[in-house]
């Protein structure tokens, strides 16, 4: 997945419902989200598996799973504050997300340097904006830090272009399924909680249409309790919900549903790599990524046919 392609997304997830005041937000960045959602599961957690377990036992059953203590080689969750980051790459210049007192309408874009960056999600000053740098590759974005990372062995060299730096406070990531990659997120500095649900949970999920430009996300918003009188279906979705520590890896397989909701600062880095037909789950999310990947981009015209007011769903 591309820089530009997660920049797009994020533009335009949701950006036709109300914002929400500070207090919910703060809740439903603290709360589990089985507080609101009783059918729940919990995600396995292993320890560093090899290659071979790992392809078996989970790329190929499309199982997600928590790998503990998978960066401890890593120099990045010991050594990445935020005096060694703006030593490192201050001065450079980065795209950053951003929204007043952290309600999201419509994501804006500013250029700033890294150092300014982190001052303004360092800021304890009340009713500050909320920043956030989101999907950089870290290889081409800040070569100074590629060394503290390292690629997991079991990730396809040949179809990863790197690791994507996610970076920011309190954030938020509304639910929304990989269209062709598999993932392995890694949390470097502060936690994460990401709620997940499996594929086949396709139809309670929501999905915007399949005509949309972003048909891969949930009509459901995640910054805020689920209501399940606008959603009824949603309650037979079945939730997963998974804490991320510093030092812990998930593996999120293609087509799995996944909100991710950061507390305080945190930063993480994600390994996209290609998936294969094979494990696709069809026919719900697998037939309308074909029809995309096979339709839409390739015959552009056929999407020159489509309504704006159906492309922006």
């Amino acid at each position: 997945m591309t820089t530009e392609t997660l920049n797009s997304v994020m533009e335009t997830a949701n950006p036709q419902l109300p914002g929400i005041d500070s207090d919910t937000r703060r809740l439903m960045l603290e709360q589990p989200y089985s507080a609101w959602h009783d059918n729940a599961g919990m995600i396995e957690r292993i320890e560093k598996p090899s290659e071979e377990t790992f392809e078996r036992l989970y790329l190929d059953r499309r199982k997600p799973v928590i790998i503990e203590g998978a960066t401890r080689k890593w120099h990045a969750p010991s050594t990445w504050t935020i005096d060694y980051l703006k030593a490192k790459v201050g001065q450079k210049q980065v795209r950053v997300t951003y929204s007043p007192g952290g309600v999201y309408k419509k994501a804006n874009y500013q250029t700033m340097a890294v150092a300014d960056f982190l001052d303004l999600i360092t800021s304890e000053q009340e009713g500050r904006e909320n920043y956030y740098v989101t999907g950089i590759t870290l290889e081409k974005a800040f070569p100074e830090l590629a060394g503290d990372v390292k690629r997991p062995k079991f990730v396809d060299k040949k179809t990863n272009a790197g690791m994507s730096l996610f970076l920011g406070r309190d954030s938020i990531t509304d639910c929304h399924f990989h269209p062709g990659e598999e993932n392995v997120l890694a949390q470097i500095v502060g936690k994460k909680r990401v709620v997940m649900f499996s594929p086949e949970d396709f139809a309670p999920l929501y999905p915007r249409s399949f005509l949309a430009n972003h048909y891969n996300w949930s009509r459901i918003t995640f910054d805020r309790p689920p209501d399940f009188k606008q959603f009824p279906k949603f309650k037979k979705a079945r939730v997963y919900e998974a804490l991320l520590e510093p030092g812990d890896m998930l593996f999120i397989p293609v087509h799995w549903w996944h909100a991710v909701y950061g507390p305080d600062l945190s930063i993480s880095g994600a390994f996209f790599w290609q998936s294969t037909l094979k494990r696709y789950h069809f026919p719900g999310p697998g037939l309308r990524c074909c029809l995309h990947k096979y339709g839409f981009r390739r015959y552009s015209w056929l999407k020159a046919l489509i309504p704006d007011s159906v492309l922006t769903q």
